[in-house]
This record gives C-alpha cells, sequence and structure tokens, in this order.
C-alpha cells in the first residue's frame, strides 16, 4: 500500500541539513496465507505525510525552506477554441430571394480563430498544511482515484532544511525528526474482497443481511491490516476514523 524511507543529510559547515523524504504508493495484496480467511485488495486515494521534531531535540526548522506546494506532470491535455465573425453588406429585400446584399460588398465574408491550450496533468496534488505545529503535506490526486508512485523526487526535492544547536540531544544522541504517514478509512479503497471459504461465503450471501455481510467482511478485513503490522487500526464503519499507514524515525546520514 505504501512504501516509506526518509533521512537527514549531513550537516554542512553552518550546522544546516536538508530532511528527505521518499514515498511510493502501491496496490497491496492481502490473503496470500493458507490460514487467511479473505483475499483482498487495498489502494489509498488520500494520504497525509508529517514531519514531527520531538520535543528536546536541538535542531529547529527553517520555515523559509519548506516545501509549500509541489506536482509532478505526467501528461498533457489540449483544449481547442473556436471563434467565428463574419462581415456582410447591408441586406435589402428582394422579391426572388428575399434578401439581397448591399453597400460595403456582394456577400458574407467569415473568419474564424482558433486557440490551442495546452496544460500539464498532475498525477498528485500536493498540498502544505501545519498539523499541531508540525510540517505536513496532504498527497491526493486530481480525480480522487488511486495513489500510484511517488508524489516528489526524495533526491532532488526535500521537504525542508533543519539547523541545529547542538551536535547531541539530552540523551547523547544524534537528533531525530519523527515521519508519519496517515490516512482515514474513507481514503481507503478495498477491491476484489472474496472469502476464502466457498462455504461461507454462500452462508454470507443468502443466510444474512446486506449489513451483516459488511459488518462480517470488515471484520475479517481488520485482522488482516492488524497481521500486517499497521500501527492503528481503522474503525471499518467510521468513514473518518485514522489509520497510520507508517511511523518512521529519520537519522542523520554518516559517512
Amino acid at each position: 500500500m505504501i512504501s516509506a524511507d526518509g533521512w537527514i543529510a549531513q550537516y554542512d559547515s553552518n550546522g544546516q541539513a536538508s530532511v528527505q523524504v521518499d514515498i511510493v504508493f502501491r496496490e497491496a495484496h492481502f490473503g496470500g496465507e493458507v490460514s487467511d480467511k479473505v483475499r483482498f485488495s487495498i489502494k489509498v486515494r488520500r494520504a497525509e505525510i508529517v514531519l514531527i521534531v520531538p520535543a528536546g531535540e536541538p535542531i529547529q526548522v527553517l520555515k523559509e525552506t519548506v516545501a509549500r506546494i509541489a506536482s509532478m506532470a505526467v501528461g498533457e491535455t489540449t483544449t481547442t477554441n473556436s471563434r467565428s465573425s463574419s462581415i456582410a453588406g447591408a441586406l435589402g429585400m428582394d422579391t426572388a430571394s428575399g434578401l439581397t446584399a448591399s453597400g460595403g460588398g456582394a456577400g458574407a465574408r467569415e473568419t474564424k480563430t482558433e486557440t490551442v491550450v495546452r496544460e500539464s496533468i498532475g498525477k498528485f496534488i500536493v498540498q502544505h498544511f501545519s498539523p499541531d505545529g508540525s510540517m505536513g503535506w496532504e498527497v491526493k490526486s486530481p480525480n480522487s482515484s488511486a495513489l500510484e508512485g511517488s508524489p516528489w523526487d526524495a533526491a532532488t526535492m526535500p521537504r525542508y532544511t533543519v539547523s541545529r544547536s547542538a551536535e547531541k540531544n539530552k540523551d547523547g544522541d544524534r537528533p531525530t525528526i519523527r515521519l508519519e504517514v496517515r490516512c482515514r478509512r474513507e481514503d481507503i479503497l478495498i477491491q476484489g474482497l472474496e472469502i476464502k471459504d466457498s462455504r461461507k461465503s454462500t452462508f454470507f450471501q443468502k443466510k444474512r443481511s446486506k449489513d451483516a455481510n459488511r459488518a462480517a467482511a470488515e471484520q475479517l478485513i481488520v485482522e488482516e491490516i492488524r497481521k500486517a503490522g499497521f500501527l492503528r487500526l481503522p474503525n471499518m464503519s467510521e468513514p473518518k476514523s485514522d489509520l497510520i499507514l507508517a511511523d518512521l524515525i529519520l537519522l542523520e546520514q554518516t559517512p
């Protein structure tokens, strides 16, 4: 569903370093083990990527370096706008045809103007926000479809630069930054849900109501998500319930 990585670059002589985050969205498949009760796939259509500086760490975010808005163009759309105009002489009555042209010309002349507009299509819409004083980026697709790939180039598009006031924190360790990737239940697309035991599948279809079927399936999905090691389990029946997809500690890269 998501691959997450990140690091703090080596600090320069001014005590500053860039912070890089590498995120890749992909489709995740569940139910491959013999003991699994169901099989299904999950995609994400919106996520929040948040960098948190833990309390007590001797580093400060340089706000002027924060990546505020980013997008990645993957295609181009073309729109053609046409406009027509005509010039004709004054119109008078004619007994045979009903209309006749007189004055500046014997007939009508039409001109047509076309304007071609080419616009880049982005695979991701990335919007910066500040949750609880931290720095975050909401990532979604322009048409609310599933996210696929990376929203930015981790190597060349750092999230921000930090400045440190000391090489070690009070515990004697190098300063760290925490990375969280979050989403809501409504951001998870569950596809291809299939109960592996065909007898139970028939039972669900014939003996239970639609709501009961959904509740049973949601319980099985939560169990699979728990087994996969996600840190916060969603309330599948509540669209706004939260899910943490990744939680990492970013360390300084040392030679």
